[in-house]
Formats: C-alpha cells, sequence, structure tokens
C-alpha cells in the first residue's frame, strides 16, 4: 500500500472506532437502560429528549456523511428531529441506531482519496471537503453522546459503563 491508501484506510478504521463502536454504541447502551418515558423525557425548555437527540443525530449523520458524502439520497426534516413527542418507541430507537451503523459499515469501503479532497455544500451553507464531513460527523456524533450520557445518568442515577470492562 502506497501513503495515500493507508491514510484512507486509517480514515476507514477512525470512522468505524470513533463513530460506530463508540459513539453510536454508547448511545445504545444508555438507551438500553432507559424505558420509553425516560427516552423522550425533557429536564427543561432549553434541552432536548434523548429522544430528539437520536433523531437529530440520525438526521445529522444521514444528511451529511450518507448522502453528502456517499451519495445515498437522504431528505431531511431537521424540525422534526426537534419538535417530535414520544414518535418513536425505545425499540425503534435502537432500530434506528442499528440501521445507521449498518449503512455506515457498509459504505465506508467507499472512502477513497477523491471522495476526501471533493468540495460539497451540505444544508445549503456550509462548503466542506470530504474529509470535514467525516471530522463534522464524527465531532458532532461524540457530542451529543455526551449529553445523551449526562442525560441517562440523570435519569437514573447511576453511571452508564462505558468503561466497565476495561482495566484502566
Amino acid at each position: 500500500m502506497n501513503k495515500v491508501e493507508l491514510l484512507v484506510e486509517e480514515i476507514r478504521k477512525e470512522l468505524q472506532l470513533r463513530l460506530c463502536d463508540e459513539s453510536l454504541q454508547r448511545i445504545i447502551k444508555c438507551v438500553e437502560l432507559l424505558n420509553d418515558e425516560e427516552i423522550w423525557y425533557i429536564p427543561s425548555d432549553q434541552l432536548n429528549s434523548i429522544g430528539n437527540l437520536i433523531l437529530h443525530l440520525n438526521g445529522n449523520i444521514r444528511q451529511w456523511l450518507l448522502d453528502g458524502f456517499f451519495g445515498l439520497s437522504f431528505t431531511r426534516l431537521r424540525d422534526d428531529e426537534f419538535n417530535a413527542r414520544k414518535s418513536h418507541s425505545k425499540e425503534q430507537l435502537l432500530s434506528i441506531i442499528s440501521l445507521l451503523i449498518t449503512d455506515i459499515e457498509t459504505l465506508k469501503y467507499k472512502i477513497n482519496i477523491d471522495l476526501l479532497l471533493m468540495e460539497k455544500t451540505i444544508q445549503s451553507h456550509f462548503r466542506v471537503s470530504g474529509f470535514s464531513i467525516i471530522s463534522h460527523v464524527i465531532e458532532h456524533a461524540s457530542y451529543h453522546t455526551g449529553q445523551i450520557a449526562l442525560l441517562t445518568k440523570w435519569i437514573k442515577d447511576e453511571q452508564v459503563g462505558f468503561y466497565e470492562d476495561l482495566d484502566l
């Protein structure tokens, strides 16, 4: 492998690790601790429920990465992500996350240097490179994963155990 091919492979691995294996798996772990009422609980007018955050992440990742980067057509209704109230059961939200992981894991093999260097306009405002799309999606998912973890800890008054299997 040449250096470009090695770099592309590292980006594929990082997308898998940071998005699928860390953020989305941590969200699944949180959702599994909660019931439907807790998933849709809104602590204040300035915050979103875990359900809303999951719908938002699904919309963002599908718009930016799966559509904007890989070309998998997706029509996003961003306002609906935040306006939903108990619109999806726990099982439906887990299915949304699982399908998202499957789609990412299937499409990540299409990452190549041309896609990383291409420029796209996302959400009508953001002119970004393919590499920037991947960076945005990883960072954005991590940000909201932290919010979901915090809300889960607050609702359940217990740790979520992200590192329970590791001797740190």
